[in-house]
């Protein structure tokens, strides 16, 4: 939506002018940064560790997708790439598989480091706020 966005501003004269590649790297990268600007303002009015946490974590989840939406969008930087609707669903299958994959790694060491904490007892937490 930001990269769409962007790039119709250029091309109507209200922003620097993008090409349609350049608008949606942009957009994918400047996505991130807000869950982040979030976080900091919680830290400063003393959030609740459980909101905090739940935040935290939609930011990382959203950090990882813009890596991978960014680097997605750069594999047709080349000179001769063709954007056309095959290279379109090339792409999609290549943002699905390494999202998809990622989040089976990190189901698997969240699920083991769970198991551990549980074991060692670290599970144990004061839900009192000060």
């Amino acid at each position: 939506v930001v990269g769409a966005c962007v790039y119709l501003a250029g091309q109507l004269g209200l922003a620097y002018r993008l090409s349609l590649l350049a608008s949606f790297f942009f957009g994918s990268l400047i996505s991130a940064t807000d869950p982040v600007t979030v976080l900091a303002i919680f830290k400063v009015i003393g959030v609740r560790d459980d909101i905090f946490a739940v935040i935290f974590g939609e930011s990382v989840l959203n950090d990882a997708v813009a890596i991978v939406l960014a680097r997605t969008i750069l594999s047709f930087n080349t000179p001769d790439a063709d954007i056309s609707l095959l290279t379109c669903l090339q792409a999609a299958t290549v943002f699905c598989s390494i999202f998809l994959g990622s989040m089976l790694i990190g189901s698997l060491g969240g699920t083991l480091s769970a198991l551990l904490f549980k074991g060692l007892g670290l599970a144990r937490v004061d839900d009192k706020v000060p």
